[in-house]
């Protein structure tokens, strides 16, 4: 009975018969925009803790990943037998995975370089500092609160972000944009889901470096060992190379004077040092090629099936949630 009643409906679902860049992150728009409204419509006064607290963080975050990533990668894989060496690619060898980790460090200086200009340029324009939709405010420094933050707030969002985009969402590219295109248009949707209106070029050139490592090295774990590795550095040389919290600094004032040429240091320093290790990735994909010379080609399909009406729809519901990020 169960199978008769899903043949007469399944004409009515919007379910594409083939996985496509737009329903894809589609799905995700929808569950985020969705969890993201019910989340804003609680009122504070129902609950026993700050949503900005570390435990408010926590629940919303592990949620947010729960519905808006996980489940559509496990629907996807399923739904539509994803091929394993597609989604997380192959074994790339003991070389790549050591310069995936060794990326991380320029790419952390990038990273927080980028975010300190950009936090300097907004408050010393009088701009209202606008915060992510999610974020978290604590003063708990104890050792427990500190591994729950690294826990929720860095190891289980990378796992799953690059499961997603470098994982389901480049798994299926077409012929056409499985290349440097195709992974620009994963980076802007990977910005644009980070909901983070300060770091949105750092997050959109991060995502374009994870997408050159994913796509040279045919492995989407070692994205997971780049971010990864930019959140050790960080812990590492966090005395050296302060992170501003704009969630405190709201003036001029409160902004040290040395901010802008550690960072501008940062910058040179960090793309000194990439640009080397891209080119020694690139040196390394030449020989994963030769292992892949029998891999079937991927299947041409019209651009037009993959930004389609769920695309749009993706981008219009991450639009509305942009507008309540920056309280327009």
């Amino acid at each position: 009975m169960t199978r008769s009643l899903s043949k007469r409906i399944r004409p009515y679902l919007p379910i594409s018969e083939k996985p496509t860049v737009g329903f894809v992150f589609g799905t995700c728009a929808l569950a985020e925009t969705i969890l993201i409204l019910l989340w804003q419509l609680i009122p504070q006064s129902v609950l026993i803790w700050s949503k900005t607290s570390l435990i408010g963080f926590s629940i919303i975050t592990v949620c947010r990943l729960m519905i808006a990533l996980l489940l559509p990668i496990v629907f996807f894989i399923s739904r539509y037998s994803l091929e394993d060496k597609r989604v997380y690619g192959m074994n790339p060898g003991f070389g790549a995975i050591i310069h995936s980790i060794l990326a991380g460090f320029p790419a952390m200086l990038l990273f927080v370089a980028l975010h300190n200009l950009s936090a300097r340029f907004i408050i010393l324009r009088g701009i209202p500092v606008p915060q992510p939709a999610i974020f978290c405010t604590t003063l708990d420094a104890s050792n427990e609160a500190t591994l729950l933050f690294i826990l929720v707030g860095a190891v289980l969002p990378i796992l799953l972000e690059e499961l997603f985009f470098r994982g389901v969402l480049a798994s299926i590219l077409p012929a056409s944009l499985y290349n440097a295109k195709g992974y620009v248009w994963i980076s802007f949707l990977f910005a644009v889901y980070m909901l983070n209106p300060i770091d949105f070029v750092a997050f959109f050139l991060l995502g374009i470096l994870l997408g050159y490592i994913r796509h040279n090295l045919d492995n989407a774990f070692c994205g997971v060992l780049t971010r990864l590795s930019m959140v050790g550095s960080y812990l590492l040389f966090r005395s050296l190379m302060p992170y501003l919290d704009t969630s405190v600094i709201r003036t001029e004032a409160d902004i040290d004077s040395t901010v802008l040429y550690t960072a501008m240091t940062a910058l040179i320093m960090g793309a000194l040092i990439l640009i080397p290790m891209l080119s020694q990735i690139r040196r390394i994909a030449g020989y994963l090629k030769m292992e892949r010379m029998d891999e079937a080609p991927r299947e041409e399909s019209p651009l037009t099936s993959h930004i389609g009406w769920s695309f749009w729809l993706g981008l219009l519901f991450f639009a509305g949630l942009w507008v309540l990020t920056l309280g327009i």
